[in-house]
């Protein structure tokens, strides 16, 4: 519905960034939001006991930082790139611009952050009430489903390491690793470093959706 608007906005002044670089800070003035036209962005809070952790997930033709910029208020997360990323800076000029020339761009941002709540509540119960294994199986069915992937002649692969899984939901990398030995012992899917080959969608599908 919102590809037009996708496409403007990759199609505006982009910067890059090096994988662990910040894009913005806990206390910058959110005097603009972000879309990501290429990369992995991660939004990282602190907890009361000054640990991180992830709450916020962004893949390419999505945006973030928008809550923030609409209530015209301090950020309360860090966004960093997980990997080398391009990211286009979205100002209020140019907000009120783009309006003038989409007039569903307020729609498309509003659609934004609705999907982003969604995100923070199936997030909040899932750390709730699923085990890690459930988190990792949703997880890879999730990156299939949105072709967060790579994929061939049916064959869907993700190329990210236990390490970095382990950070995005919030659990150990040997949580993941032996979430990922079961699931090779039933055959669902074979790993190498770096990369996740699934070999039975259905079977790693009827899994993560019984729990």
């Amino acid at each position: 519905m919102y590809e037009e608007i996708k496409r403007v906005l990759s199609g505006l002044r982009s910067r890059k960034y090096d994988s662990g670089e910040v894009i913005f800070r806990i206390g910058d003035i959110a005097d603009s939001f972000f879309f990501l036209k290429s990369g992995l962005s991660l939004t990282v809070a602190k907890t009361n006991d000054g640990h991180e952790r992830t709450v916020m997930t962004t893949w390419p033709g999505r945006t973030f930082g928008a809550a923030s910029f609409c209530c015209r208020c301090q950020r309360r997360s860090n966004a960093i790139a997980a990997k080398p990323s391009e990211v286009v800076q979205i100002s209020w000029g140019t907000y009120r611009s783009l309006l003038d020339n989409h007039p569903d761009m307020s729609q498309f941002l509003a659609s934004e952050l609705a999907e982003d709540v969604n995100s923070l509540f199936d997030q909040m119960l899932e750390d709730s009430v699923l085990d890690a294994d459930a988190k990792v199986a949703r997880y890879i069915v999730h990156r299939i489903d949105r072709r967060q992937c790579i994929e061939d002649n049916g064959v869907f692969s993700i190329e990210q390491t236990q390490d970095f899984i382990g950070k995005i939901l919030g659990i150990s990398r040997w949580s993941v690793n032996q979430a990922l030995t079961r699931f090779r012992a039933a055959g669902w899917l074979a790993t190498k470093y770096g990369s996740i080959t699934v070999l039975d969608l259905d079977g790693l599908r009827n899994f993560a959706s019984e729990i």
